[in-house]
């Protein structure tokens, strides 16, 4: 499907930073993350290059401390990404949605649940489709988004994902 986008990263990025949106409560999540030391993973199925600039076009620098876990785009040669046409998806790792948030995020939780149990962080995670509910599976809490498709229960929590 991506492959149909022939539109330059840099307009592309110009484009997204035109019309997206930010959820009205986002940036004051990461700046309260900030001031507790809590890090913040964005797991994504859409393109490093267009969510970093995303990012920091709508909540600044404060941007740079969130990791980011996506795809990513690489030159088509013998073209660029500047250049229309230029740019294809480099996924992640190959799952079911392009790049399965699951594997990206348990090491993360294999490596919390090594800890003492006094020493554990509770995890979360927030999501808005149904890419999300691998990540799921791997974290202790779910804040999903009403009304956006996801109402069908997880293999493994017993609360309702709507």
């Amino acid at each position: 499907m991506m492959d149909s986008i022939k539109t330059p990263i840099p307009e592309l990025v110009g484009d997204v930073r035109a019309h997206v949106k930010l959820d009205p409560g986002f940036k004051a999540f990461v700046m309260w993350t900030k001031s507790v030391h809590m890090p913040v993973i964005f797991l994504s199925s859409g393109t490093n290059s267009i969510i970093w600039a995303l990012l920091v076009y709508l909540i600044g620098l404060e941007a740079k401390d969130i990791e980011i876990v996506c795809n990513d785009v690489q030159d088509r040669p013998p073209k660029t990404k500047e250049r229309e046409g230029g740019w294809q998806i480099k996924i992640h790792d190959h799952g079911e949605f392009s790049h399965e948030k699951g594997l990206a995020i348990r090491p993360y939780a294999e490596k919390i649940g090594e800890m003492p149990l006094e020493k554990r962080p509770t995890t979360f995670c927030t999501g808005d489709g149904v890419s999300d509910l691998s990540v799921a599976r791997e974290t202790d809490l779910l804040f999903a988004k009403s009304g956006r498709g996801m109402s069908r229960r997880s293999p493994s929590s017993s609360c309702e994902l709507d």
